[in-house]
């Protein structure tokens, strides 16, 4: 847990001696009422009159600008408490300046920005070394800057891990997936081998088929002694001789039977 810390209102009931004359009853009144509502802690009555002597006034002093700092926080308006701060810091004042360092580290840290947290603090010791508030809330905001760091630093390296698994993964799988093509590839080739010797086979047995018969054939005509002209020739004859009698055939009439004699 961050620790707040600030001794108090730090209202001077000074005279300011750049304001008019006219303006020094409202502006000590104005303080007299801005310490009583931070007293009882009317945070928003607060604000508005030192926001009132800030603006209208044009009062600068560094105790009234931390005053209205501290009423914006405590009303957890931090936008505007975090303004006046920086505002207060460039004060000459260490402790007013260590102050609102510290305060302004407890917002940067409650929007999480640690690292701008942790430089407010270092500046916060660097002005008041001695202000224990200031040193423990470094630590603990080095603490919670150290273990996001980790924490990131952890997520990165699982998802590192994560994509190499995966890359690993996709790998396993390309290579399994390039084995079996590459096995569908070797047995479509061997089909397609066995395929082309089939078929050698078939364009081999037929010629050796035409080859028996041609061997028969010659032998044949060998035995007869004849040549194949020779029996060319005779087979042509024969066609003729078919085709003639074919036709003379269809030339002779028909003749009806006559029912008295025999068949025979």
């Amino acid at each position: 847990m961050i620790a707040k810390l600030w001794g108090g209102c730090w209202l001077f009931a000074v005279i300011i001696l750049q304001a008019n004359i006219t303006d020094i009853p409202a502006i000590n009144r104005l303080k007299r009422e801005a310490e009583a509502a931070f007293q009882n802690k009317y945070w928003n009555v607060a604000a508005s009159k030192y926001g009132e002597l800030v603006e209208k006034y044009q009062v600068k002093e560094p105790e009234v600008l931390l005053n209205l700092a501290h009423a914006y926080f405590e009303a957890q308006d931090f936008a505007k408490a975090l303004t006046h701060y920086e505002q207060a810091a460039k004060s000459n004042e260490k402790v007013i300046q260590s102050v609102a360092y510290q305060q302004a580290a407890i917002i940067k840290a409650q929007n999480g920005q640690l690292e701008e947290a942790l430089k407010y603090l270092r500046n916060s010791l660097r002005a008041l070394p001695d202000n224990q508030a200031a040193r423990y809330n470094y630590e603990v905001v080095y603490a919670l800057l150290s273990k996001q760091k980790q924490q990131s630093q952890n997520q990165s390296e699982d998802t590192a891990d994560r994509s190499q698994q995966d890359q690993n993964k996709q790998q396993q799988q390309q290579n399994a997936d390039r084995q079996q093509q590459q096995g569908n590839q070797g047995k479509n080739d061997a089909q397609s081998q066995s395929g082309e010797q089939d078929n050698q086979g078939a364009e081999q047995g037929k010629m050796e088929e035409k080859s028996n018969k041609s061997e028969l054939r010659s032998k044949r005509l060998e035995q007869i002694k004849m040549t194949e002209e020779q029996a060319r020739g005779i087979l042509d004859a024969i066609r003729n001789n078919e085709v003639q009698y074919l036709q003379q055939l269809q030339r002779q009439p028909t003749r009806r039977a006559d029912r008295s004699k025999p068949d025979w």
